[in-house]
């Protein structure tokens, strides 16, 4: 999650997979050492352009936490990909 979206009460999604034969240029690996909390049981990749926002009333499970590390690289692609932030 980027940011709350208050008083929507809603988040920013970015889909993650483990198919990573073929990485696309919006695609970035995600290692297991990349969660603070939870488990990746494998290396994956998450998609950039797949991004959604979902409303936290539908969700039923958290599988994880990104290091603050990996949450700032995410952010970076993520703005660098949307032409969004002026200084990522």
């Amino acid at each position: 999650m980027f940011r709350d979206n208050l008083p929507f009460d809603d988040f920013v999604g970015i889909p993650v997979s483990s198919r990573i034969n073929n990485l696309n240029q919006d695609e970035f690996l995600l290692e297991p050492e990349d969660i603070a909390e939870g488990t990746l049981p494998k290396l994956s990749k998450v998609m950039v352009r797949k991004t959604l926002v979902i409303s936290k009333a539908v969700i039923t499970k958290k599988y994880g936490k990104l290091t603050p590390e990996r949450f700032q690289k995410l952010h970076s692609d993520f703005c660098n990909y949307f032409d969004c932030c002026a200084n990522s």
